[in-house]
């Protein structure tokens, strides 16, 4: 499967950080990047009051790169 920008993916939860959330995509071993200004349309004091590890999320691809960069909140603005 090959990602591409601007679409959505089922991705879970790897890592907790204090800025963001590391995913794996898909059924990939492709790891992105969800900064914590993505992961809600409300202000987010702690990603853990989104996630958990283990946690599957639907993600949007915004930027790809070495580590494609994912949001939650633009997943409902396009959708």
């Amino acid at each position: 499967m090959e990602i591409k920008e601007g679409d959505i993916y089922i991705c879970r939860v790897k890592k907790l950080l204090q800025h963001g959330i590391i995913v794996t995509i898909g059924n990939e071993e492709k790891e992105g990047f969800i900064h914590i200004s993505e992961l809600s349309k409300r202000w987010v004091r702690d990603v853990k009051d989104i996630a958990k590890e283990g946690d599957t999320l639907v993600c949007k691809v915004i930027t790809l790169g070495q580590s494609p960069e994912l949001s939650i909140k633009r997943v409902t603005d396009s959708e």
